[in-house]
Parts: structure tokens; C-alpha cells; sequence
């Protein structure tokens, strides 16, 4: 086994595992704002979630729901804007032939752009509605004894709390009790 994969060296505190296990797996309800169904493939897996509905579905897959979804918001805009750019350079320019490098040069690359934080927030805002049920909220988490103290609820714990007179059910099935023979004496 490699190095990295070792869960004593690497893999730190099981605990806090759980609690990342958990809360990726939390449910939240997302929203489509388009006027058409979004899909989205997430494991060679095909999700949709319908025009101006919302859906419930667990963070992960949330992540890559708004990631798709900030790219093609962005695009349909760019697509519009650029458009509506074009035609206008194209009236305040028609000395210019149909250049697409110019165009790109003087309308695409002064647009903003996909990874703009605002523009992200403001479609992560639109798009996320909220948390609905966290997991693993229900389960109960085992009770660690403080270290060096032994958990009393152990047989081990109550053995030493008795001294040692506790005997398994099972060693008192197997141990059944024979006849004292006296000792003969050795002659010697």
C-alpha cells in the first residue's frame, strides 16, 4: 500500500471524515431560472431540472448543478451581448469588412467574464434556495472515553470493577464443573 493511503498517517481524525461524509451529503433545493429544462451529466448520468422549477439533490451534485449552470447563463448573455456589440460596431465602422479578430479585440475581450465573483454570486443566489435536511443529523455518535480511562461499558472495564470475577457467558457453558480427585501421595 502507498504512502499516502495509509488512514493512520494522512488520513487524520476519522471524526472529521464523518463530518465532511456528512455534509456533502446534505439535501438542498436548487431553482432553474431559464425558460428550458437545464441538463446536466454528473457521472455519465443525465439530471434535469425543469424551466422555472425546483429540485432537491445533494451538495455535490449541487456543485456541479451551478457550475454548469454559470456557464450557460454566461454564455446565453455573451451570445446577446455580443451580438447586440457587433451590430453596433459594425453601424459606427462600415468602412470595416467582416473581421472577426477586430471584433474580438474591440467587443468580446471587454466583456466581463464567466469567473467574475460577482457574476457567479449573483447566479449561485438565483439558483440556490437553500439548505433542506442536513445528514446524519439523526444518528447518534458513539461516546469516547476521555483518554486513559476505559469506557465502562466494556467487559474489559467491568472484569477490573469486580475483580476480575466476571466470566463470560460463553466460558461458563464451556467450563463445567469435575469431580476432585484426591491427590495420591508420592512415595518417594
Amino acid at each position: 500500500m502507498p504512502d499516502y493511503l495509509d488512514p493512520v498517517r494522512f488520513l487524520g481524525n476519522m471524526a472529521n471524515h464523518q463530518k465532511i461524509y456528512d455534509f456533502e451529503r446534505d439535501i438542498l433545493r436548487v431553482k432553474n431560472p431559464l425558460e428550458t429544462d437545464f441538463t446536466f451529466i454528473y457521472d455519465q448520468i443525465p439530471i434535469t431540472v425543469a424551466a422555472h422549477a425546483t429540485k432537491d439533490m445533494e451538495r455535490y451534485l449541487v456543485r456541479r448543478y451551478i457550475w454548469n449552470m454559470i456557464e450557460t447563463i454566461y454564455n446565453q448573455f455573451a451570445a446577446a451581448r455580443m451580438a447586440k456589440a457587433e451590430e453596433q460596431f459594425r453601424i459606427s465602422h462600415p468602412e470595416v469588412m467582416e473581421d472577426p479578430y477586430l471584433i474580438n479585440t474591440q467587443v468580446y475581450d471587454k466583456m466581463k467574464r464567466s469567473d467574475d465573483p460577482a457574476f457567479q454570486k449573483q447566479v449561485i443566489d438565483d439558483c440556490v434556495l437553500g439548505v433542506v435536511s442536513k445528514y446524519g443529523t439523526n444518528r447518534t455518535l458513539p461516546k469516547q472515553a476521555k483518554n486513559g480511562q476505559l469506557d465502562p461499558n466494556t467487559q474489559l472495564y467491568q472484569t477490573l470493577i469486580d475483580g476480575f470475577k466476571t466470566i463470560s457467558p460463553e466460558a461458563k457453558a464451556e467450563t463445567q464443573p469435575t469431580a476432585q480427585v484426591p491427590l495420591a501421595p508420592i512415595l518417594g
